[in-house]
């Protein structure tokens, strides 16, 4: 009753395959090539742009996951479920004081600010250059 999308592709994919094609016009070729040898020879200048967001999101990925990675922790150390093995004693820098784990947030959060400066160095000093003709011509 209705056909199928692929059965219109298929139809028309054979029809196109045996449609005549009509020869080229005499000097197309040449005339096309004519035509590219007088557009402008320069190379494309191109831009590099770090973004805000090219720092932002990674930050705001890693910090999520050492957030969701500490939570974890904290509630498999204060769960009691019949389906995981039962607690051990909880390790000693867990039961660390409220402000010493400000601290140890920070010095996260100061080691990933320093990570994103470092490869947001790295990849200023490797963006790529805008190539002219003078400077092809003097290196």
């Amino acid at each position: 009753m209705f056909e199928r999308e692929e059965d219109h592709t298929l139809w028309l994919d054979e029809a196109l395959i045996h449609y005549p094609v009509a020869p080229l016009p005499a000097g197309f070729v040449r005339r096309v090539m004519d035509q590219v040898a007088t557009l402008p020879q320069e190379p494309v200048a191109v831009y590099f742009r770090l973004q805000l967001v090219d720092l932002v999101a990674p930050l705001f990925l890693s910090l999520f996951l050492a957030f969701i990675l500490v939570l974890g922790l904290w509630l498999r150390g204060t769960m009691d479920v019949a389906w995981l093995p039962p607690n051990p004693a909880p390790p000693a820098w867990l039961a660390l004081p409220a402000l010493a784990w400000l601290g140890v947030g920070a010095i996260v959060v100061m080691g990933e600010v320093a990570l994103v400066l470092l490869v947001g160095v790295y990849l200023w000093l490797d963006r790529p250059h805008i190539m002219t003709s003078t400077s092809v011509l003097s290196s």
